[in-house]
């Protein structure tokens, strides 16, 4: 799976989703995001498996041919945690 950006107007152009860039010049290849259900999967395969982030990365990238780096899963991770935490507290 590949995907290509339109710089002009900051789509992903395969799902047409917008992306913002941090930069207003860049190229937006950065700021592509995850979508959730990678993300859930980052989870189970941190927190419930024990696989590090590394290997996580490599996986993502073998059988996905998505490229992602180790800080980019933590602060996924870290995104989702916070989202979950008024769930989490109101099933305590």
């Amino acid at each position: 799976m590949t995907f290509t950006w339109d710089a002009a107007i900051g789509a992903a152009v395969a799902c047409k989703v917008a992306i913002r860039c941090k930069p207003p010049d860049a190229l937006c290849a950065a700021a592509a995001k995850l979508g959730a259900h990678v993300i859930a999967l980052v989870v189970v395969l941190n927190k419930q498996l024990g696989l590090s982030f590394s290997k996580i990365v490599t996986l993502l990238q073998q059988q996905y041919s998505l490229t992602v780096t180790r800080t980019g899963l933590v602060h996924a991770v870290h995104r989702a945690a916070r989202h979950a935490r008024p769930t989490y507290e109101t099933g305590r």
